[in-house]
């Protein structure tokens, strides 16, 4: 599980996870979540290497959830 890694450019940290096979969970908190994200900010935040199961969330962590 990892939580910002396109926000801290950490993404490549997992890669021996994906290579190994394993499922790398992954979220992200852009800004209008819970409200309206932008197809530019979605585009942002679920640009991740592939492999990654990503959401994307509030940072409260209710309810709301944005697939990539």
């Amino acid at each position: 599980m990892n939580e910002s890694c396109i926000e801290y450019t950490e993404c490549k940290v997992f890669s021996p996870f994906i290579d190994s096979g394993k499922a790398v969970l992954h979220i992200e908190y852009p800004p209008g979540a819970g409200t309206t994200v932008s197809t530019k900010q979605k585009s942002i935040s679920c640009a991740t290497p592939a492999g990654f199961s990503t959401l994307l969330k509030k940072y409260d962590l209710d309810s709301w959830t944005m697939t990539c």
